[in-house]
């Protein structure tokens, strides 16, 4: 049986965020917060929800922030 190899080539996620800015945009009323991006725009992309010290340690983690770049945004 022969295989046909297909490379696909996809952008890792530190290359599709590259250009944007780490925040974490917590809500006035209810104080929850959820990490993203910003563009050029100030269009907010969220990515993950932040529950804890660890879930933001998490996103660090993943997406190659630090926790000194990351802004916070309401």
């Amino acid at each position: 049986m022969l295989k046909v190899f297909h490379k696909i080539v996809k952008k890792s996620i530190i290359e599709e965020y590259a250009n944007q800015t780490p925040a974490i945009k917590a809500s006035i009323c209810t104080g929850e917060k959820a990490a993203g991006f910003l563009d050029q725009n100030n269009h907010f992309t969220e990515l993950m929800l932040i529950k804890s010290e660890d879930d933001l340690l998490n996103f660090c983690k993943t997406y190659s922030v630090k926790k000194e770049q990351i802004k916070n945004i309401w």
